[in-house]
């Protein structure tokens, strides 16, 4: 086994593109001191962190009503997941770098859990694992490890050994998913991934506050639009973000992307499914399989779906891809014309109502205490983070007063009704996912 020459750049990993945005001539001002998007990149960049901001609040909803309705399903899923890791970790060479796994953990997390979410693969776990199945999940591991920039992750310096214990708790873990998965709906809206990548509400709301008001370092690509767009969108792009085990879940993977949510229209990508065309293999390529016999069914939701889908492929395969540059594909229709149907956050304003609904929500479920016990504790948090405001000047650009006791109260028992609702009943959330008005999620 080949060993690494140098260990990888002392960086987080940072998006190379700004996805689904709004049109070139969007008049926008946001926030207290009417930031105007006066610029190409910086309506991207706007538009990017609203959309994907308001998707992880859906996807946040989901995975609490999964904890809260199917505990212990939740817990063991949380285990395979936490297992996983530990094994991943192993898998890296520690003269090779494994102090640094940190870094593409959560990618490598994402991808695995995904390829056992396969139902081929699983089918194909059960009996024996193959050399096909294991050359598979290396080749996820080495696209990772090219876009991140952390070569331990190649084949060079992951030995069959540890592979083979990757794969052998895998091909344990089986029949668990099947059982999962044909049980409880989640999982045709979310992946396994997804459904445990719980983001405490304290963590949200305080990495928001600090990043609003300049306590965090933005991303080089962003900190140039620092006057340009909403403090509060800066949480989506600050290095403390990415070195956040939580937090780097749903900003540095797509899994707070519902699935394309229709019955009849399909996306295949040529890098994990086997595509040909007049026998010619399309490897690098995505299909979009669209119905003529019916009508397409959540069109738009597709192409939302094919947008991000894109643009992460591009990320990988082409490295040097600027999502900012002045170009024809960056300036299509395809990008900018789609606007995104929001669940719940229609702007800026609206975030930290979720952020701190859902910290109550998470005090009183992990520590036992009663609603109003849980609401005092929070409502004095909130205070003392607002009396630490300084007079450092980027400071003053968070204007919001702290929420009252019965504001936090209000938003509070508002989102528990959404996770936990009166029997048969359709929250927004229901109505977000499950395209039929007679499914819930659950």
């Amino acid at each position: 086994m080949k060993k690494t020459t140098g260990k990888p750049k002392q960086r987080p990993p940072e998006s190379r593109y700004i996805s689904p945005s709004a049109p070139k001539d969007m008049d926008l001002k946001v926030g207290e001191e009417g930031y105007e998007l006066s610029s190409y990149e910086a309506r991207k960049t706007h538009a990017k962190a609203l959309r994907q901001s308001d998707l992880i609040l859906a996807q946040q909803f989901a995975v609490r009503r999964f904890q809260a309705h199917h505990g212990a399903d939740f817990e063991k899923l949380m285990q395979l997941r936490q297992q996983l890791a530990r094994l991943l970790e192993a898998a890296i060479p520690e003269e090779g770098g494994r102090e640094w796994f940190f870094y593409p953990k959560n990618r490598l997390l994402c991808a695995t859990m995904a390829f056992i979410e396969d139902t081929k693969n699983r089918r194909a776990l059960s009996k024996s694992i193959s050399d096909d199945l294991k050359g598979s999940l290396r080749t996820e591991f080495d696209d990772i490890a090219r876009s991140v920039d952390y070569p331990v992750l190649s084949q060079a310096y992951i030995d069959d050994v540890r592979l083979d214990e990757i794969m052998t708790f895998l091909s344990q873990s089986t029949s668990f998913i099947d059982d999962l998965i044909s049980r409880l709906n989640f999982f045709r809206y979310y992946s396994l991934f997804s459904m445990t990548s719980l983001v405490p509400g304290k963590t949200m709301y305080e990495h928001v506050f600090n990043a609003s008001i300049g306590r965090m370092t933005l991303l080089a690509k962003v900190e140039n639009l620092r006057h340009q767009i909403d403090p509060q969108s800066f949480w989506m792009f600050t290095q403390e973000s990415r070195f956040d085990d939580h937090l780097s879940a749903v900003i540095d993977t797509a899994c707070y992307e519902p699935r394309t949510l229709s019955s009849n229209v399909q996306i295949f990508s040529g890098s994990k499914n086997k595509i040909s065309i007049d026998d010619v293999a399309l490897k690098d390529q995505l299909v979009l399989v669209l119905p003529t016999a019916s009508i397409p069914e959540k069109i738009d939701a597709v192409i939302h779906y094919l947008q991000n889908a894109l643009l992460q492929e591009l990320e990988k395969n082409q490295p040097d891809y600027d999502a900012t540059e002045e170009s024809d594909f960056n300036h299509s229709l395809f990008l900018n014309q789609l606007h995104h149907t929001p669940f719940v956050l229609k702007s800026w304003g609206q975030l930290n109502q979720y952020l701190v609904a859902f910290w109550v929500f998470d005090v009183v479920q992990s520590s036992g205490k009663r609603p109003d016990q849980a609401l005092e504790e929070i409502h004095l948090a909130i205070e003392r983070m607002h009396d630490s405001l300084s007079i450092n000047p980027d400071e003053k650009l968070f204007k919001m007063e702290p929420f009252t006791y019965d504001t936090i109260e209000t938003y509070y028992l508002d989102v528990k009704r959404q996770i936990s609702p009166a029997r048969n009943m359709r929250t927004k959330i229901d109505q977000f996912l499950c395209v039929s008005p007679d499914n819930l999620l659950g």
